[in-house]
């Protein structure tokens, strides 16, 4: 199974970021490890506007992948790659 196919099958499931978001109008985040909801996935950027990125989807460019997560009661799109989350 692919990263993206994962984050397909897993709608609805909770998953834990590794490490802190880099947000486009913030920065780097304090808050790390946190745990959220996982709403919807996309295999490219095209047609959404992303929010955040991972750390290391941040410095990588390749094998990113794309999720709304349900972050502080409000959907985000963020961009992942497979080594930044955990499924619970």
């Amino acid at each position: 199974m692919t990263f993206f196919e994962r984050l397909k099958a897993g709608t609805g499931e909770l998953l834990q970021l590794k490490g802190a978001l880099y947000w486009r109008d913030r920065g780097w985040e304090v808050e790390t490890d946190r745990t959220c909801l996982l709403l919807d996935a996309a295999h490219t950027d095209q047609g959404i506007v992303w929010n955040a990125w991972s750390r290391i989807a941040h410095f990588r460019p390749w094998g990113r992948r794309y999720a709304l997560l349900l972050i502080d009661g409000s959907p985000q799109w963020i961009c992942l790659s497979r080594e930044d989350i955990n499924f619970k």
